[in-house]
């Protein structure tokens, strides 16, 4: 069981001065706030049926009264691995191992929103997580690179797919998506029009089986 409480805990004078009701409160909610992604914040709605036990915890030092409820007075300090309930927290959290020390995570949370206020999908950056956590010694620096991957595996795999399109329809429009134009050939003067379309047909796959060949 995961869990962010230091052995010495139990001699502190806060943890003395609010008392073993309200202690057990603390642990129950500090649980609660790590696997809520709550950063730390206990609304007034879970401790509603001893609220007396809660102003004990700030009256101790423990906790601070917020607006709607508490919060954990040096959270951050303590659990700096638990993301807060944003898009960015819970995509770190639900893509990469628990194990990770917590002072990596929190760098890598603020990467991840770089790296999304640049432009980069979600889905990519949720990729390259679980790529970059599959590697124990990967610094968080290494990400931009494995995102980088992702975007040029995701690419090439979507651009094989419109050529695999493409071959079987012949409609090489899509295509211009990467950038890719198709040029028709010269048609000889004395071709009809079914002998033009066989011979443009012809070009197309041949056009398209040399950008498969460079993928």
């Amino acid at each position: 069981m995961d869990a962010r409480v230091h052995r010495k805990f139990h001699a502190h004078p806060k943890v003395r001065r609010a008392g073993l009701k309200a202690v057990g409160l603390w642990t129950i909610a500090n649980s609660w706030c790590r696997d809520h992604h709550k950063n730390g914040f206990v609304p007034d709605e879970f401790v509603k049926e001893s609220p007396e036990v809660a102003q004990r915890l700030v009256d101790a030092g423990l906790w601070l009264r917020v607006d709607g409820g508490f919060r954990f007075k040096d959270w951050g300090e303590w659990n700096a691995d638990d993301c807060s309930d944003d898009d960015v927290g819970v995509l770190v959290d639900r893509a990469c191992p628990a194990a990770i020390p917590r002072d990596v995570k929190k760098n890598l949370v603020s990467r991840c929103r770089d790296l999304l206020s640049e432009g980069t999908v979600p889905t990519d950056l949720e990729r390259a997580l679980k790529k970059w956590g599959s590697n124990p010694d990967a610094g968080v620096g290494l990400l931009p690179f494995l995102v980088a991957e992702v975007v040029r595996s995701r690419h090439d795999g979507e651009l094989l797919e419109a050529l695999r399109k493409a071959w079987t329809d012949y409609d090489v429009t899509p295509l211009s998506r990467w950038g890719l134009v198709f040029v028709p050939p010269d048609i000889p003067a004395d071709v009809d029009v079914k002998g033009a379309r066989e011979l443009t047909r012809e070009a197309k796959r041949q056009w398209i089986a040399q950008i498969g060949e460079g993928l």
